[in-house]
């Protein structure tokens, strides 16, 4: 596929064989953000993932599933620490592989755990390979101070690709999916803001000139499959260290007013605003300001530009002074906000009680899902742990849950939260299949508990509308389940024993037929009925017995 047109970003995109794009664009901002995956049989890997923010999980989330099972990425490579290509990775890394591990160059790798990203790193050097199951190899490419020290980029051998992480990066609000020849001066603008030496450069010029190339991807602007030694070219002519050039000469006053009046027609049509012709420049900043931190960035770096061909430097980078009664600040919302609408409204839909306006009003990420909710917790675990050291009690707790988790995971539930001894898990209900998934799942829980001779669970599975969002205020957000079915899940698992199961009669009615012929000999002739509420009425469960415990708290299938 190859347009330059704008596109529906809802959607994976296969760039080639077994690469998709999973990226997303917010056009307001001019910031497009290109994680990528490589999709091969069993194995996946995903390169930067992008910003840590739960509209970005669901985003990309949602465009792994419509290409393989997340739990076939076995391997995240990140090229360099910025957040806005590995900020994600605590979001996701516990509905991956289970042995997920994080590729990195040493020096990257050094600062990725402050993410709090938990999974093991592989520190790897230039030209290492990763070799998939397939016999299909990657190659690292050690890039450094383009534009950080542990900065690499990945060389697909099979498609030759090149994942080039920053360098041939733009911010362009008219994005398209691939690149033109207007890209190259933006490129190239980057790499003159965003690099010092043109030693660095240099050197990637020559590691890329080596390598056949079909295509460059980038993880900000588009795709570059045409004219691509006019863009490699960029890395001879650039003049990188634009901010340092910045810092010597101060504008005449006739410079000024060319760099205050250029600037003033760049940030006119950016805002789509008309700007008075008396404005200082100060005033532009400040209009930047009121609009985002995005634009202020851009501005400054338009500024930069013209400030550049002057023979000049920028008059916005130094020199201001701050305090309480003087400070101007930019908001920080707007960078999202159009991506948040954007995404809601297209793949999630709203009904009338829930709008995408009220959302970014309240500044939640939130909607409504039909889906199965399960709750598992620890039964008995207060006896057990009562004469426990901590550590054995944080050792057991840790283990146990990784399993279930794993098994939960593996049948496409998400954990949405892990409550001392319990676990609060869901899965949409997306297919007519989803119910015996969710069953299954909490099936093989049960078996892997008592196979593992872990402490017995029970499980209640109840399905209905909930509300998924981010709960709280700004400086604590929590991303929860809300609804009647949650608590009825809650209210069955304190009902289930050991090696049980207890699911509510709408999970049972959305059981295709050979779900219901696996469960007819765990039945029970049990008759339980259960209270969401004091008040409300009795609604009816079924009691599914998968694993029997003795007296003495074993087990036997």
């Amino acid at each position: 596929m190859k347009t330059t047109e704008k596109l529906n970003d809802e959607q994976p995109i296969e760039i080639a064989d077994g690469i998709y794009w999973i990226g997303f664009a917010d056009f307001e901002a001019g910031f497009s953000n290109n994680p990528y995956l490589v999709a091969d049989g069993n194995e996946a890997v995903l390169f930067d993932p992008g910003p840590g923010h739960p509209v970005f999980r669901d985003i990309v989330y949602s465009k792994i599933r419509q290409i393989i099972d997340p739990a076939k990425i076995r391997y995240i490579v990140v090229h360099h620490q910025d957040p806005d290509l590995c900020g994600l990775i605590p979001f996701l890394e516990n509905q991956l592989h289970p042995e997920l591990t994080v590729m990195a160059h040493p020096r990257t790798a050094l600062f990725l755990p402050y993410y709090g990203i938990r999974r093991p790193i592989v520190p790897v050097g230039d030209g290492d390979q990763l070799q998939l199951a397939s016999g299909r190899r990657i190659q690292m490419i050690h890039t450094p101070y383009v534009h950080f020290a542990g900065s690499m980029v990945s060389y697909d051998i099979n498609t030759e690709s090149l994942f080039s992480s920053d360098i041939f990066a733009v911010f362009n609000r008219n994005w398209s999916l691939f690149a033109d020849t207007s890209y190259i001066e933006h490129a190239k603008s980057f790499l003159e803001h965003y690099v010092e030496s043109e030693a660095s450069l240099q050197f990637a010029y020559e590691r890329f000139k080596k390598l056949s190339l079909k295509r460059i991807l980038p993880q900000h602007g588009g795709i570059i499959v045409d004219e691509i030694d006019q863009f490699l070219d960029l890395l001879k002519e650039a003049r990188p260290g634009r901010l340092l050039r910045e810092l010597k000469d101060s504008p005449t006053e006739t410079q000024l007013h060319r760099i205050t009046e250029e600037s003033r027609l760049w940030l006119s049509e950016w805002l789509g605003l008309p700007l008075s012709t008396d404005s200082s420049l100060e005033q532009l900043l400040q209009a930047a300001m009121d609009h985002s931190i995005t634009t202020v960035a851009l501005f400054m770096e338009e500024v930069s530009r013209v400030a550049d061909r002057t023979g000049t430097s920028n008059p916005l980078i130094a020199g201001r002074t701050h305090s309480s009664e003087t400070l101007k600040a930019a908001p920080v919302k707007k960078i999202l906000d159009s991506v948040v609408e954007r995404y809601q409204t297209r793949s999630v839909g709203f009904n009338e009680n829930n709008t995408a306006e009220e959302a970014l009003q309240q500044g939640l990420t939130a909607h409504r899902k039909e889906a199965y909710i399960a709750f598992i917790d620890i039964r008995r675990f207060t006896a057990w742990s009562s004469d426990k050291t901590p550590e054995r009690i944080i050792s057991q707790l840790s283990e146990q849950h990784e399993a279930v988790s794993s098994v939960l995971q593996a049948n496409g539930g998400f954990i949405n939260k892990i409550i001392g001894d319990g676990i609060l898990a869901y899965f949409p209900a997306s297919t007519q299949q989803s119910g015996d998934a969710a069953l299954h799942a909490c099936i093989e829980v049960q078996k892997q508990i008592a196979s593992r001779r872990m402490l017995g669970v029970g499980i209640g599975l109840a399905r209905g509308e909930v509300v998924l969002g981010d709960l709280g205020e700004k400086t604590r957000l929590d991303y929860t389940l809300i609804g009647s079915a949650v608590n009825h899940a809650s209210r069955l698992s304190d009902g289930a024993d050991r090696g049980e199961v207890l699911i509510s009669e709408s999970v049972l009615d959305g059981l295709t037929e050979r779900s219901l012929q696996r469960i007819s000999k765990l039945r029970t002739s049990d008759t339980i009925s259960i209270k969401i509420k004091p008040y409300d009425p009795e609604l009816e469960a079924i009691r599914l017995r998968v694993v029997q415990y003795g007296t003495a708290g074993t087990a036997g299938i």
